[in-house]
């Protein structure tokens, strides 16, 4: 997969996840259509991948909040 595609999935499934946005509402900020969208968060697994990501960080700083 070409670099800047990946990039704007990445980019694409943070903006989903952290404003719980639609498919609509992200292809509207992003400017492009809602097909490419659900491309791009379904045949490319990134919001899996992003969600494992950020539940393992958010472990880690609760851990570190407890041993401090």
């Amino acid at each position: 997969m070409k670099e800047y595609i990946e990039e704007r999935a990445v980019a694409i499934a943070n903006y989903i996840i952290d404003y719980n946005a639609t498919v609509r509402q992200t292809a509207k900020k992003f400017g492009i259509s809602k097909s490419t969208v659900h491309m791009a968060v379904t045949k490319w697994n990134v919001i899996r991948k992003i969600k494992n990501f950020k539940c393992r960080l958010s472990q880690i700083k609760r851990a570190c909040i407890f041993v401090i």
